[in-house]
C-alpha cells in the first residue's frame, strides 16, 4: 500500500504514465490495461495501477493487488464499485467546465450506470472528489512552482487525495496526503 511510503515532503519522480487515451465506448466506458507501474523512492519501488484521465469517458482497471492510483484531479470523481468477486476503479473524466457537453455526458453515463447497478450485480462502494479534499494547501516552499492533485484507491478500498508540489525539475514533493470518506450513496449516483 503506497500511501505508507508518501509522507510529508516527499521528493519523487513520476513516469510518463498519460499516453494517448484509448478509444471510447457507445456506452462511455473504457477498460484499461491493468499493468503495473512504478516509482523508485531511494530503495524501494512504489507499485501500483496507473489509471488515466479519459475526457469524456468513465476510465476503469480492476482493483486487484496493487493501489490505484490517477490524477492530476481538478474535480473529476473516483470510485469503487464491485461486480460479482472483481473491483474495479473508475476515473469519471469531467472537463474544466461543468457545462462542457462532455462533462454532462460523461456524468449522465455514470447515473445510468450506477442507477442500474442493482440490476446488474453491480454495487457501488464508495467514491469522492480528491481535489475536494484541498483547500487549505499545504505549505509552500520555495522550490515548489505548480501543483497537482492525485487520487489513490488502495486494494482494501480506503481513499486518498494526495497534494503534490510540482518541483522545478518536474519532480514531485508530496504537500500532503489525507485519507477521504466517501460521498453519500445518493451523491455517488447522481455527480454534482
Amino acid at each position: 500500500m503506497i500511501e505508507s511510503m508518501l509522507k510529508e515532503d516527499t521528493i519523487l519522480r513520476l513516469p510518463t504514465l498519460n499516453a494517448a487515451p484509448p478509444p471510447v465506448g457507445a456506452n462511455r466506458f473504457v477498460s484499461v490495461s491493468p499493468a503495473g507501474h512504478g516509482i523508485q523512492l531511494g530503495n524501494k519501488l512504489l507499485s501500483f495501477r496507473w489509471l488515466p484521465w479519459v475526457p469524456g469517458a468513465v476510465s476503469q482497471v480492476e482493483l486487484g493487488v496493487l493501489d490505484v492510483l490517477t490524477g492530476p484531479m481538478s474535480g473529476c470523481w473516483l470510485m469503487l464499485y464491485t461486480q460479482g468477486r472483481q473491483a474495479f476503479a473508475c476515473h469519471i473524466g469531467t472537463l474544466d467546465s461543468p457545462a462542457d457537453p462532455q462533462t454532462l455526458a460523461v456524468k449522465e453515463a455514470w447515473r445510468d450506470f450506477a442507477t442500474s447497478a442493482p440490476q446488474n450485480g453491480v454495487k457501488i462502494v464508495s467514491g469522492f472528489n480528491p481535489a475536494s479534499a484541498f483547500p487549505p494547501y499545504p505549505q509552500r516552499k520555495p522550490s515548489d512552482s505548480g501543483v497537482e492533485i492525485y487520487g489513490l484507491i488502495t486494494t482494501v478500498g480506503r481513499l486518498y487525495s494526495i497534494f503534490f508540489w510540482i518541483q522545478k525539475d518536474l519532480s514531485r514533493r508530496v504537500g500532503a496526503l489525507k485519507e477521504v470518506r466517501t460521498a453519500m450513496p445518493d451523491q455517488l449516483k447522481n455527480l454534482s
